[in-house]
């Protein structure tokens, strides 16, 4: 990498410009939503970590996370628990387990 060359005084101009810098303010700022994270929360249900897809998969799905959760928040739901009993393999007996459901989806 050259100092003295063309494509760092490009960078050093981007760098220090103040779109850059009035940019790079608003992203350091560390804001979490609610409907960001129920975002997630929705796109795990389709995507989960444990499961590995291909690249075109994961963007139907993620696609489709993000057109469900359009939606909800068009919608007005609001998220509701409750419990349900799941067998466990683990424990060879029924547990309590909460889900999470979106009420008032029409």
């Amino acid at each position: 990498f050259n100092i003295e060359g063309n494509d760092f005084e490009a960078l050093f101009k981007i760098i220090t410009g103040t779109k850059f810098s009035n940019d790079a303010k608003k992203c350091c700022k560390f804001i979490h939503t609610g409907k960001l994270e129920s975002f997630h929360s929705l796109k795990l249900q389709y995507l989960p970590k444990s499961t590995g897809f291909e690249m075109t998969t994961t963007i139907v799905l993620t696609m489709l996370a993000a057109i469900q959760n359009n939606v909800y928040l068009e919608s007005g739901s609001t998220l509701k628990t409750y419990s349900a009993k799941q067998w466990s393999r683990a424990n060879k007996e029924h547990i309590l387990k909460k889900r999470n459901i979106y009420d008032n989806v029409s």
